[in-house]
């Protein structure tokens, strides 16, 4: 009781002083701080808000001790006989010393907790009050560091979902285009039921710089039984997921827009997932303490393949080859390529996660560059004919610059017929042989690419030089320009192999 009567003093005290400011300020009931002094032997009012008398009312209170933190909601309606606690809940706040601030809207239905990490972050956990049960917790994340805009992410819980959603602001809380939503994930009937403000645990759903981290009942049918969610990655097409099994082996899961779940094999012992820098359609896989990624990007058809690597040494993998980042290789230019069958062709579920490269050496070793030869026109502005048939008046496919890379697939006379790309998504014909270099003469072909960008945010790639052809997917950048066909079709392929026709007003040389 002595405790209790030093609180309401320092309150009346705090009261004076406002009244002394100018300032108005409500008194809190004391049989408020009688009743969590009751609960909470020791613990301090850090923070309240609220309304009422001690005939009626309803108080959200912080009460802080040694860095734990409580979040009690007071209530007494007209004709109770005292003040109860409607929440006492001990897992809803951070531990530390942060205090966050706390609003009880006029109606007295709906409360807020507001974070301040920093003068540009804020994290706002709301509740509303329905049929005389404070329900579901709600989290919002806003990012003010922007110069033009404010960034905004919300996430609840609704019919079994965790469910996603990103926007933009602009400084005067117009909204601006480019929001979006992401997978909505399945969660447990537990884990759903833990989000309401009685048993609400913060740790159950944090959103920081766009990203998302949670805890068990996440990802509900997607994993087995058994197995424990290490990190996730929830994206607008796929959920990624690394496990780890009761044996402590680790996978990684993936989930598309239909929730069908495909695995990898085991992963490093030590595999994590860089979340922070995955963005929409990237994986990362980190492991030897976090000294090397091996990255991933989910292709046209959905499947993920492997794509670089940034260890000791970085470099880019294609569906044939390795990209020396320090020999060029960019845009517009393939001379830092080496082209050869290597044994990444597969999506990420075939490959063996513990033996990836981690030199440009091991990964050069791997390819068998034995039937790859370059086009080699003797003037770089000429471009050597695809033929359908090995005879100079048959009908073309497209022109090629030199370097194109060609897989040689039989040889008859004097042509060759190639491949140009993958298997399933490339250009397969016949060449003239002596405008193709072979073996070592392929590294004296200088590149003849132009370097072309989309306008626009996108380009569509078709498998045929006419419109209505079957379309190969967008294309936004990345892609060499390997070719033309007549003066309204580029021809350009992608690092995933993916060859195919872009209408030549698509792409431009850009600004220079």
């Amino acid at each position: 009781m002595k405790k209790t009567m030093v609180a309401v003093l320092g309150l009346m005290l705090c009261l004076l002083v406002a009244t002394c400011l100018g300032e108005e300020q409500w008194m809190m009931p004391e049989s408020v701080l009688a009743l969590c002094e009751a609960a909470h032997p020791g613990y301090a009012v850090a923070e309240y808000d609220g309304w009422g008398d001690e005939t009626r009312g309803q108080v959200a209170l912080v009460l802080s001790r040694n860095q734990r933190n409580i979040l009690c909601i007071a209530e007494k309606a007209e004709g109770d006989a005292a003040y109860a606690l409607t929440v006492d809940n001990d897992r809803a706040l951070r531990e530390g010393d942060e205090i966050p601030s706390l609003l009880i809207d006029t109606g007295g239905d709906s409360l807020f907790y507001t974070y301040h990490d920093g003068e540009t972050h804020m994290v706002r956990y709301h509740s509303v009050k329905e049929n005389g049960v404070w329900g579901e917790v709600d989290v919002e994340t806003v990012d003010t560091s922007f110069n033009a805009y404010n960034e905004e992410m919300w996430g609840y819980v609704s019919d079994g979902y965790l469910r996603l959603t990103y926007s933009r602001w602009d400084k005067q809380d117009n909204p601006l285009p480019g929001g979006y939503v992401l997978l909505p994930v399945p969660v447990s009937r537990a884990y759903a039921e833990g989000m309401r403000l009685a048993s609400f645990d913060i740790n159950a759903l944090t959103l920081s710089w766009g990203k998302v981290s949670g805890a068990e009942g996440m990802c509900d049918g997607l994993i087995k039984a058994g197995d424990t969610l290490l990190e996730l990655d929830i994206q607008r097409q796929s959920i990624v997921m690394l496990v780890q099994e009761a044996d402590a082996t680790r996978r990684i899961l993936i989930a598309d827009e239909d929730y069908n779940v495909v695995e990898t094999g085991p992963a490093p012992s030590d595999a994590s997932l860089d979340t922070f820098h995955m963005g929409e359609g990237a994986l990362f896989l980190v492991s030897d303490g976090g000294c090397c990624y091996h990255n991933f990007e989910r292709g046209l058809e959905g499947k993920w393949y492997f794509r670089s690597v940034q260890a000791d040494e970085s470099f880019g993998v294609l569906y044939d080859g390795v990209k020396d980042w320090e020999k060029g290789g960019g845009v517009g230019d393939n001379d830092g390529v080496i082209y050869g069958v290597s044994p990444w062709r597969a999506d990420i579920t075939q490959l063996d996660l513990r033996a990836l490269p981690r030199t440009i050496d091991e990964a050069i070793s791997q390819l068998d560059t034995s039937r790859y030869a370059f086009v080699d026109n003797p003037d770089p502005a000429d471009r050597l004919h695809l033929r359908v048939k090995p005879e100079k008046g048959a009908a073309s496919l497209g022109k090629f610059y030199s370097r194109t890379p060609v897989y040689v697939l039989e040889e008859r006379g004097d042509w060759a017929r190639v491949r140009i790309g993958r298997e399933d998504r490339g250009l397969t014909g016949w060449m003239m042989k002596k405008y193709l270099a072979y073996g070592g003469d392929r590294e004296d072909v200088d590149c003849a690419f132009p370097s072309l960008s989309v306008r626009g945010d996108s380009a569509e790639l078709l498998a045929g030089p006419k419109e209505g052809a079957a379309s190969r997917g967008e294309e936004s950048g990345g892609f060499y320009v390997i070719g033309v066909h007549g003066d309204n079709w580029t021809i350009v392929m992608t690092e995933d192999g993916t060859v195919g026709y872009v209408r030549s007003g698509d792409l431009w040389e850009g600004n220079g």
